[in-house]
Protein backbone atom coordinates (compact mmCIF):
# COMPACT_ATOMS: atom_id res chain seq x y z
CA UNK A 1 0.00 0.00 0.00
CA UNK A 2 1.32 3.39 -0.96
CA UNK A 3 1.35 6.11 1.69
CA UNK A 4 0.72 9.67 0.62
CA UNK A 5 2.54 12.51 2.40
CA UNK A 6 -0.66 14.50 2.99
CA UNK A 7 -2.08 11.60 5.02
CA UNK A 8 0.20 12.66 7.89
CA UNK A 9 -0.55 16.38 8.02
CA UNK A 10 -0.91 17.57 11.59
CA UNK A 11 -4.10 19.12 12.82
CA UNK A 12 -4.49 20.89 16.16
CA UNK A 13 -1.98 20.42 18.96
CA UNK A 14 -3.40 20.61 22.45
CA UNK A 15 -1.29 21.14 25.56
CA UNK A 16 -2.15 20.40 29.18
CA UNK A 17 0.04 21.94 31.87
CA UNK A 18 0.10 20.48 35.36
CA UNK A 19 1.31 22.99 37.92
CA UNK A 20 1.85 23.46 41.65
CA UNK A 21 -1.38 25.20 42.76
CA UNK A 22 0.42 27.20 45.47
CA UNK A 23 3.35 28.56 43.40
CA UNK A 24 2.29 28.25 39.75
CA UNK A 25 5.48 26.31 38.95
CA UNK A 26 4.80 24.08 35.95
CA UNK A 27 5.59 20.51 36.92
CA UNK A 28 4.57 18.62 33.76
CA UNK A 29 3.69 19.47 30.15
CA UNK A 30 1.57 17.08 28.08
CA UNK A 31 1.19 17.58 24.32
CA UNK A 32 -1.45 15.83 22.21
CA UNK A 33 -0.93 15.89 18.45
CA UNK A 34 -3.87 15.13 16.20
CA UNK A 35 -3.74 14.31 12.51
CA UNK A 36 -5.64 16.69 10.27
CA UNK A 37 -9.21 15.53 9.84
CA UNK A 38 -9.19 13.36 12.98
CA UNK A 39 -11.28 14.07 16.04
CA UNK A 40 -9.37 15.63 18.93
CA UNK A 41 -9.71 13.96 22.35
CA UNK A 42 -12.01 15.55 24.94
CA UNK A 43 -10.60 17.86 27.61
CA UNK A 44 -11.37 15.26 30.27
CA UNK A 45 -9.51 12.57 28.31
CA UNK A 46 -6.51 14.88 27.87
CA UNK A 47 -6.45 15.68 31.60
CA UNK A 48 -6.64 11.98 32.52
CA UNK A 49 -3.77 11.15 30.14
CA UNK A 50 -1.71 14.10 31.40
CA UNK A 51 -2.10 13.06 35.05
CA UNK A 52 -1.30 9.44 34.20
CA UNK A 53 1.84 10.52 32.35
CA UNK A 54 2.90 12.87 35.17
CA UNK A 55 2.33 10.22 37.85
CA UNK A 56 5.37 8.35 36.52
CA UNK A 57 7.53 11.24 37.73
CA UNK A 58 5.46 13.03 40.38
CA UNK A 59 3.91 11.19 43.32
CA UNK A 60 1.33 13.94 43.83
CA UNK A 61 0.28 14.34 40.16
CA UNK A 62 -3.44 14.08 40.97
CA UNK A 63 -3.18 17.13 43.28
CA UNK A 64 -1.57 19.40 40.67
CA UNK A 65 -3.52 22.21 39.02
CA UNK A 66 -4.54 21.77 35.38
CA UNK A 67 -4.39 24.38 32.62
CA UNK A 68 -5.22 23.81 28.95
CA UNK A 69 -3.44 25.95 26.36
CA UNK A 70 -2.64 26.07 22.67
CA UNK A 71 -0.39 29.12 22.57
CA UNK A 72 3.00 28.12 23.94
CA UNK A 73 5.94 29.81 22.27
CA UNK A 74 8.97 27.63 21.58
CA UNK A 75 12.03 28.20 23.80
CA UNK A 76 9.97 30.25 26.26
CA UNK A 77 9.66 29.76 30.02
CA UNK A 78 6.32 30.10 31.81
CA UNK A 79 4.61 29.81 35.15
CA UNK A 80 0.91 29.90 35.96
CA UNK A 81 -0.76 32.87 37.65
CA UNK A 82 -2.77 30.77 40.10
CA UNK A 83 -5.33 33.52 40.78
CA UNK A 84 -6.14 34.19 37.11
CA UNK A 85 -5.34 30.64 35.89
CA UNK A 86 -3.33 32.09 33.02
CA UNK A 87 0.24 31.84 31.79
CA UNK A 88 2.94 34.33 32.68
CA UNK A 89 5.93 34.48 30.37
CA UNK A 90 9.22 34.45 32.26
CA UNK A 91 12.57 35.88 31.21
CA UNK A 92 15.09 33.35 29.93
CA UNK A 93 17.50 32.24 32.65
CA UNK A 94 20.97 33.71 32.58
CA UNK A 95 23.65 31.04 32.07
CA UNK A 96 25.89 30.65 35.11
CA UNK A 97 29.62 30.88 34.79
CA UNK A 98 31.48 27.78 35.96
CA UNK A 99 32.97 28.16 39.43
CA UNK A 100 36.72 28.15 39.73
CA UNK A 101 38.17 24.66 39.92
CA UNK A 102 35.27 22.84 38.24
CA UNK A 103 35.22 21.23 34.84
CA UNK A 104 32.50 21.08 32.24
CA UNK A 105 32.20 17.29 32.35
Amino acid sequence: METRHEDFTLGPTQTVLLYDPSTGHIMHTYHQLTLKGQAAPSRQSLEKDAVMSASRHHANAAQLGVLHTENLKPHTFYRVDVQKRSLIELPAPTPRKPTKGTTGS
